[in-house]
């Protein structure tokens, strides 16, 4: 069986992108749709290589926060930015305390990820 896995991750990795690669796919899947293509590779690499399903969850969970903190944002027009897009992340302001909860979920997630 171990034989067989080696086999399928040789064939697997041949046809997708390289770790380094699949980061830059995993980054971009959550601003943007992805191509049937890409979905395909991002799949396949993923059931092989626990290295990115752990960097694909913490860029999960780094999403949903900030998804959580643009919700919990001033919703004056002024302050509110005007979409749920990357520049409105850099338009927002957060205060130290919100800072320092998303540094330690961060510090939680990553150790959590690492003991698995």
């Amino acid at each position: 069986m171990a034989h067989l896995r080696h086999i399928l991750a040789k064939i697997v990795f041949g046809v997708t992108p390289p770790c380094d690669e699949m980061t830059v796919l995993l980054s971009k899947s959550l601003d943007t749709p992805s191509s049937f293509t890409e979905r395909l590779q991002t799949e396949l690499h993923l059931s092989l290589c626990p290295s990115c399903r752990r960097v694909q969850t913490q860029f999960d969970v780094l999403h949903e926060m900030m998804r959580q903190l643009l919700e919990d944002a001033p919703k004056t027009p002024a302050e509110q930015p005007s979409a749920y897009t990357r520049p409105a992340y850099s338009a927002l302001t957060l205060p130290e305390e919100a800072k320092q909860r998303l540094q330690a979920r961060i510090n939680q997630e990553l150790h959590h990820s690492n003991g698995k």
